[in-house]
């Protein structure tokens, strides 16, 4: 048995693969990593496959909504929200018309240190941050 150290969250998680099969086999290729990720994030919303630039996408929006998971999921906000922010800013829309709306299904609402912890400070002081609230009446 092979034993392997995995990134899970904030954590790690160790994994025993019988003789034979690999990592990779079970998780898939290797990837290398992006040298920036925010400069790769720019890249992409000014030159996207499928559908028009971001910038063509926002003209003449008052406002955006940037729906993001909740604590159970890592999206490694710190690498590359604060640079989507820059870029809605970039196409007229300030941080005061940002909201961030955090998709938590039925998940409880995250505490103040949570939201700053998972979408980092500087987010949590630029954007307004909404929790769903799987149990509010629809209309």
């Amino acid at each position: 048995m092979a034993e392997y150290s995995i990134r899970y969250g904030s954590d790690t998680l160790a994994v025993k693969l019988p003789a034979g099969l690999s990592i990779a086999e079970v998780v898939g290729r290797p990837m290398p990593p992006l040298p920036s990720v925010r400069k790769r994030l720019r890249e992409g919303l000014a030159d996207p496959f499928g559908c028009a630039p971001l910038s063509v996408q926002v003209r003449d929006k008052q406002s955006a909504m940037v729906v993001v998971a909740d604590y159970t999921r890592n999206n490694a906000y710190d690498k590359w929200l604060p640079e989507l922010l820059y870029q809605l800013n970039d196409c007229g829309i300030p941080d005061s018309a940002i909201q961030l709306y955090i998709g938590s299904g039925t998940h409880r609402p995250m505490s103040e240190d949570e939201k700053r912890a998972c979408y980092t400070d500087e987010v949590w002081k630029r954007v307004e941050i909404l929790d769903h609230d799987c149990d509010a009446p629809t209309g």
